[in-house]
């Protein structure tokens, strides 16, 4: 019997108590989400389905493009600038969309995110700030995210269950499964995502949809998909790199 729970504590990922975080789980984190200072870009690709009979409805496409900004390095606290752009394309032809069913379909725009990441103890703390004017938002503190060990890999999970009222008012549930291979060397394959949401998707369903999206980080925007590329370029330039600074942000809140 010994023998057996032996190999069962080798066998079984190493789980650190609650959620798992220490120092260097931390500087994982916040490097392979945002980087080292270089603008990374993490790509979506996926399906919007309706739901419960999880008919597929359009296609989705996007990317996340962020720096990290990290003033002292002996403090376990970092920032993510970030800029968020996603586009919807029709199932068969893959055109992107811009009526659905007669009604206009909008491309999801973030011009900012600014998110903080602090470590207290053995969580992640996090808060993010969105939007401008009626629409400004600042979500946390969070304290949801969970590291595991996969043998050589490192799953990180942040759920977040979303119930906004006034002007921007929703209500949705999000799931964030972030990989980390460290043995890979290619980015898009060391650092990838599974993102999971429940809730309306305004303009093409009267219920709610299921939207999910499997992700991987490039570190060039010229790495990213032709067609993404060429869109971004043409009719939404901003979104070419990710904030510079604070500065910029608070710019930004003020339109």
């Amino acid at each position: 019997m010994k023998k057996i729970l032996a190999l069962m504590a080798i066998l079984m990922p190493a789980a650190a108590s609650a959620n798992g975080f220490d120092r260097e789980m931390f500087e994982r984190w916040v490097s392979a989400r945002a980087g080292t200072g270089e603008p990374v870009y993490w790509y979506s690709e996926g399906d919007v389905k309706s739901y419960p009979d999880g008919k597929k409805l359009v296609r989705m496409e996007g990317f996340d493009a962020a720096r990290l900004y990290w003033s002292d390095k002996s403090k376990p606290e970092a920032i993510q600038l970030s800029r968020k752009i996603y586009v919807f394309r029709d199932i068969a032809t893959g055109e992107i969309l811009r009526e659905f069913n007669g009604k206009p379909v909008e491309v999801v725009k973030f011009p900012y995110q600014y998110i903080t990441y602090k470590l207290d103890g053995d969580k992640l703390i996090t808060w993010v700030e969105q939007g401008a004017g009626k629409t400004y938002l600042k979500i946390g503190p969070g304290q949801d995210t969970t590291v595991r060990r996969l043998g050589r890999s490192i799953a990180f999970t942040s759920p977040l269950y979303l119930d906004v009222k006034g002007a921007a008012a929703r209500t949705l549930f999000e799931n964030y499964d972030f990989f980390i291979h460290p043995d890979a060397k290619d980015p898009k394959e060391q650092f990838q995502l599974s993102w999971l949401r429940y809730g309306n998707r305004g303009g093409f369903s009267d219920g709610p949809t299921i939207t999910h999206m499997i992700s991987w980080r490039v570190d060039k925007f010229a790495d990213l998909p032709a067609g993404m590329r060429e869109f971004v370029e043409k009719e939404a330039p901003l979104w070419l790199k990710p904030p510079a600074d604070r500065a910029e942000i608070e710019r930004l809140q003020k339109q």
